[in-house]
């Protein structure tokens, strides 16, 4: 079953059984606003969670995957694609 998730964009889909290969660059993560990071699946990007407070503060950090799917700005520094 697809969970979806709605933001100012659209709705998105969580991509909890998806593999993303192409990874666009964000401009803050929840781990540190001043770094830039990497657009991931949420699933993909354990790190953030507790950062993740609700949803109002997911989307300061959200970025949409291929226009499809809802991701998360994950901290360079850890995640590697």
């Amino acid at each position: 079953m697809d969970v979806f998730i709605a933001s100012f964009e659209g709705v998105y889909e969580l991509g909890e059984n998806s593999t993303i290969t192409v990874h666009t660059k964000c401009p803050k993560t929840p781990v540190n606003d001043t770094d830039t990071g990497t657009c991931t699946l949420l699933k993909d990007c354990p790190w953030v969670y507790s950062y993740l407070t609700d949803f109002q503060v997911y989307q300061q950090y959200f970025c949409p995957i291929n226009n499809k799917f809802a991701g998360v700005c994950c901290p360079t520094k850890i995640f590697e694609p």
